[in-house]
């Protein structure tokens, strides 16, 4: 698939698309280590979440509650939960939703490193043919 098909401008019509990348979590299936900034082959998970969906969203932000200056090296707007009691995805959706910029978001937890810009571009088509 070539840049060209996967814009977001191309697989929504005519609507933009923020992006969110969900990485506030606690961390307590993993020992209070911060999932987003784990390495799989010697790349931070939130980087292949960035790079799945960069080609696809027309702004792009990273949902996180700890480490904020290192996800800020990233240089996407970071957000944080209204509340700091780690409440789960749902709160950073929330916040999510309240900071996109656009009709649409694009939301991905940082930990799905298998995840394709391919297999998004197709669910977004999908979600253009389903109506409007």
């Amino acid at each position: 698939m070539n840049d060209d098909s996967m814009s977001s401008q191309v697989e929504t019509g005519n609507h933009k698309i923020s992006g969110l990348i969900l990485a506030g979590g606690e961390g307590r299936r993993m020992e209070g280590r911060d999932k987003g900034l784990i390495s799989l082959a010697d790349k931070p998970l939130v980087e292949y979440a960035i790079e799945c969906l960069q080609p696809l969203v027309d702004d792009l932000s990273i949902s996180c509650n700890r480490n904020r200056e290192l996800y800020q090296g990233y240089r996407l707007d970071c957000i944080s939960d209204k509340e700091q009691s780690f409440q789960g995805p749902m709160a950073g959706l929330a916040a999510g939703l309240q900071h996109a910029r656009h009709e649409w978001l694009l939301v991905m937890p940082c930990d799905t490193p298998l995840m394709t810009t391919e297999v998004m571009s197709q669910l977004l088509a999908c979600i253009k043919a389903s109506g409007p």
